[in-house]
C-alpha cells in the first residue's frame, strides 16, 4: 500500500504550524497524537486513511479546536488490492462498532446527569431565560445550577432518552456532545388535559406557548431541520396520524421555518400555519399579544 508521508506532513504543518513525525504517519483508522509545543503536550491528533483510493487525513489540535479535514486531489493516489480493500473495510466496521459503543455510553452518562438535575420549576426562582420569554415555568425542564441553564430532553421514536439541549440565562442553546438530534423531540402536553390536537413547532419556548395558548400536545422538534423526521418519530411514539398534525411555524425573515414546514407537510401529510407576524414565532406573539391573543389565533385556524 503507497501513500506520501512527506505531503501529509506539510499539508498538517502548514494548517497548524506543526506536524508528526514522518514514522508517526502510516494508514490507520485510530487516531494518533502528537507534540504541539515542544514540551511534551501531546495536542495535536491525526488520522491517515484511504477512500476512494484517494488518501485522506483528519487532523487538529485539541488546544485550539482547530480540526481539518483534507482529501488528496489526485484522482488516483494508488490502487489497492482486495486484500487490502477487505482490511481497510473491516477497520472501518470496527471503529464505526466502537465509536457507536463509545456514543451510546456518553449517552448514558448524559441521561444520569439529566435525571440528576432538580426541576427547574421547583427550585424557587423562575430562570432569567424563561423571563426573557414571558414563560411562567418550565414544565419538564430541569435546573443545572454549575452552568446557571435550563436543561430540556429529547428522545427517539421509542420514547427512549436520546439526548439534551442546555439554554444559557443569554439564551445561548447547545445540544450535549454525543446526543442524537436528528429525528428526536421532546413532547409537551398537560396530564389532566383530553385533548387530542396535535401541533408541532421548532424550539422549547415556542413548544411552551403552543401548550398554554392550545392545551393540545405539542411536538418540539429542536429547530427547523429536525421538523420532518422529529414530526415523524415523534407520531409514531404517540401513535398519532401524521396528518392530523398542525405545524405553528416560525414567520422568520428568511422564511426558513416556512420552507421546512412545507417540506413537513409534502412529506407527511401535515398541514402548517404561519405566524402572522414577519420576524415572529408562537412565542414572540405570545410576549407581544398574549397568550390569549395566540390561542384564538391557533383556535381560530
Amino acid at each position: 500500500m503507497c501513500f506520501q508521508r512527506e505531503k501529509i506532513q506539510k499539508v498538517i504543518f502548514s494548517s497548524l504550524g506543526f506536524s508528526p513525525k514522518l514514522e508517526q504517519i502510516e494508514i490507520s483508522n485510530s487516531y494518533k497524537r502528537f507534540d504541539t509545543s515542544k514540551k511534551g503536550h501531546l495536542n495535536g491528533y491525526f488520522k491517515v486513511f484511504f477512500s476512494d483510493d484517494s488518501l485522506c487525513c483528519y487532523f487538529g489540535d485539541w488546544s485550539t479546536g482547530k480540526k481539518v479535514f483534507w482529501k488528496d486531489k489526485e484522482e488516483t493516489i494508488c490502487t489497492l488490492s482486495n486484500e487490502e480493500r477487505i482490511k481497510i473495510q473491516r477497520i472501518d466496521i470496527a471503529t464505526k462498532q466502537r465509536e457507536e459503543k463509545e456514543r451510546r455510553a456518553l449517552l448514558h452518562k448524559h441521561e444520569q446527569f439529566f435525571y440528576s438535575l432538580p426541576l427547574a420549576d421547583s427550585i424557587g426562582v423562575i430562570h432569567p431565560y424563561l423571563m426573557e420569554k414571558c414563560l411562567p415555568k418550565s414544565y419538564i425542564g430541569r435546573y443545572d445550577k454549575e452552568s446557571d441553564s435550563l436543561v430540556f430532553p429529547f428522545f427517539n421514536s421509542k420514547g427512549q432518552f436520546s439526548g439534551y439541549q442546555s439554554i444559557s440565562i443569554t439564551g445561548r442553546k447547545m445540544i450535549a456532545n454525543g446526543s442524537y438530534k436528528k429525528g428526536s423531540f421532546c413532547v409537551f402536553r398537560f396530564a389532566d388535559s383530553n385533548s387530542i390536537k396535535t401541533y408541532a413547532c421548532e424550539g422549547y419556548a415556542t413548544g411552551i406557548s403552543i401548550l398554554e395558548a392550545t392545551k393540545g400536545i405539542v411536538i418540539v422538534c429542536i429547530d427547523s431541520g429536525n421538523l420532518t423526521e422529529g414530526i415523524r418519530n415523534a407520531t409514531k411514539y404517540l401513535n398519532v396520524d401524521s396528518k392530523n398534525v398542525l405545524i405553528i411555524s416560525d414567520n422568520d425573515f428568511n422564511k426558513t421555518g416556512e420552507t421546512e414546514s412545507i417540506k413537513a407537510c409534502s412529506s407527511l401529510g401535515c398541514n402548517y400555519f404561519l405566524i402572522p407576524k414577519e420576524g415572529m414565532d408562537a412565542n414572540d406573539y405570545a410576549c407581544n399579544y398574549g397568550v390569549d391573543k395566540l390561542s384564538q389565533l391557533i383556535k381560530g385556524i
